[in-house]
């Protein structure tokens, strides 16, 4: 065995040999690979095969069928009945009188020219004229009576059934075949005949430290194959890099820091999970995957700045690097922008706290230069790398609005405004916010959501004309 490749079923959650036996099982209780003693150890002799059956006995003769009775003849049909005469048709109703058409409204003011000059009010609508009234229906005309049905004929007699054949005789049965004789057990395999690996934890606890080719290295425990269980799988988020998902214990993780243009790479540093990294001071390195949620970041030099100014206004917006490797902002957008966005129910000190709310046309309009409005598929890869959208949404909240803001977003719940009455709604209790993607050209918009009350983070389409607030990433 110790020149084997293994291959990994996922579905078995096991190591398998070319000939598909089951070499090593996943042990989600103790964290580990536990090996198949038939194969890796001394175990008990396979059962012998089975003898063969004895001959069948011969089959009785089937007995003559009887012979089938005469049919009877024909009743005779009876005469067809006589059509009844039709109805006469009812005479059509009289057509009601047309109501009188309203009376157009009056067409509204125009509105001052200035800026932004008020729309001037529409016009009251004219009374709609009444229906109406329909005429009455003519009266339907009688039913022909039917004629008399003809007599039916008489059934004919049936035949005599012919009588049954005797059953055959039943064979002889034939005797048991002999057990078959016990297989020899097998012989032990020495444990360094595994191939080892330098993995020196891994031999710590009672484990077998075992490199399979083209799949990795993995701790193999020497006990009895336990009933198939499906392998645990546990998060893992790195900041600053790639590399994150979802792993099962005693899988080896390679991470890869990602940095931005001018930074230097210095270590990496594991903030929760107690996973023991090969080397921390190189960019790429790797880990065993321990049985729970692994939480590491990047470090480096020349640093991610952690504001920015936007040229246009000088307002100043927090930024944060993101699980996606990406610049965010931390804040939502508050940029004028020439028509279609406002701040919530129009007060200056909303717009302080929460930005503005656009139309996603005009949010298309409102990204400072060297940033944009984060696309649909941006949006989804920054979900998935804060741990999917079942948990995201509340990693990403700010702490005032409920959430554990684990990446310095500071999503805030600013509202929106809807596009049909211009109602402000939902401050404090949601936050909306556009992507750059449509349904289709003309069609709604796509955007993200977060409640206060709830963690995820979920998504849908509206109109494009809805106020919702905007995040916007760095090109």
């Amino acid at each position: 065995m110790a020149d084997t490749i293994l291959t990994h079923d996922v579905t078995q959650a096991a190591l398998m040999t070319p000939d598909g036996q089951v070499a090593a099982q996943w042990d989600v209780n103790k964290s580990g690979y536990r090996v198949n003693p038939d194969l890796f150890g001394g175990g008990g002799g396979g059962t012998g095969p089975q003898g063969p059956p004895g001959p069948a006995g011969p089959r009785g003769p089937k007995g003559d069928p009887g012979d089938e009775g005469p049919m009877g003849p024909s009743g005779f049909d009876g005469r067809d009945g006589i059509d009844g005469r039709d109805g006469k048709d009812g005479r059509d109703g009289v057509d009601g009188i047309n109501g009188q058409d309203g009376r157009d409204g009056a067409d509204g003011k125009d509105g001052i020219d200035g800026i932004n000059g008020q729309d001037g009010r529409d016009g009251i609508d004219g009374i709609d004229g009444r229906d109406g009234v329909d005429g009455i229906n003519g009266q339907d005309g009688r039913d022909g009576v039917d004629g008399i049905n003809g007599q039916d004929g008489r059934d004919g007699v049936d035949g005599i059934n012919g009588q049954d054949g005797r059953d055959g005789v039943d064979g002889i049965n034939g005797q048991d075949g002999r057990d078959g004789v016990d297989g020899k057990d097998g012989s032990d395999i020495n444990i360094s005949d595994l191939p080892p690996i330098s993995y020196a934890a891994a031999k710590t606890n009672g484990l077998v430290a075992v490199e399979v080719p083209n799949l990795g290295k993995f701790a193999l425990r020497l006990a009895d194959i336990d009933s198939g269980t499906p392998a645990q799988t546990f998060a893992v988020t790195v900041t600053g890099g790639q590399g994150g998902g979802s792993y099962a214990a005693g899988s080896v993780v390679t991470i890869q820091w990602q940095g931005l243009p001018g930074q230097t790479f210095t270590r990496w540093v594991v903030v929760s999970g107690g996973a023991v990294l090969d080397d921390t001071s190189v960019g790429e390195t790797t880990f065993v995957m321990p049985p729970n949620a692994v939480s590491i970041r990047a470090e480096y030099e020349g640093g991610v700045p952690s504001t920015f100014i936007d040229p246009r206004d000088s307002k100043e917006y927090r930024v944060a690097l993101m699980p996606d490797g990406k610049l965010w902002m931390a804040e939502n957008m508050n940029y004028v922008t020439p028509s279609d966005s406002w701040e919530y129910a129009q007060s200056s000190a909303n717009g302080a706290t929460y930005g503005r709310l656009y139309t996603w046309q005009s949010a298309q309009l409102a990204a400072p230069p060297g940033w944009h409005v984060p696309t649909r598929a941006e949006w989804d890869a920054l979900i998935a790398a804060c741990g999917g959208a079942s948990t995201a949404g509340g990693r990403l909240k700010a702490a005032s609005a409920g959430g554990t803001d684990d990446y310095g977003f500071g999503a805030l719940m600013g509202g929106q405004r809807a596009y049909n009455n211009g109602a402000f709604t939902a401050l404090g209790a949601a936050g909306n916010w556009w992507t750059s993607t449509d349904v289709s050209p003309g069609a709604n918009g796509y955007y993200k959501y977060i409640q206060r009350d709830y963690i995820n983070i979920a998504e849908s389409n509206y109109n494009k004309s809805q106020g919702f607030s905007l995040r916007c990433v760095k090109d």
